[in-house]
């Protein structure tokens, strides 16, 4: 998965959005608008989802709908990105 970031790496308010191909070129535009709505320092991450099922689910499971069941751990890579003290780390 890549990962695309807007804002201020060291924002104390990270917002973390799962986005596919047709979402990708309206995250400037989002951006923007939460620029507009809000004075806080934050950091917007658009995380680029190949795969809905499997790069998101952070346990195997069954297919709900379809026949495609979840086996990735998406939510606990994501998580180790983050610090104790809330910043983003590389």
């Amino acid at each position: 998965m890549r990962t695309y970031e807007y804002g201020n790496l060291d924002a104390q308010t990270v917002l973390i959005q799962p986005v596919d191909d047709h979402e990708l070129p309206l995250m400037e535009k989002e951006w923007q608008e939460i620029r507009n709505l809000t004075d806080k320092d934050v950091l917007l991450i658009a995380v680029k989802v190949n795969s809905w099922n499997d790069d998101l689910s952070p346990w195997e499971a069954p297919a709900v709908f379809g026949k495609s069941g979840c086996p990735v751990y998406f939510i606990a890579y994501y998580a180790r990105r983050i610090s104790v003290s809330g910043k983003w780390e590389d």
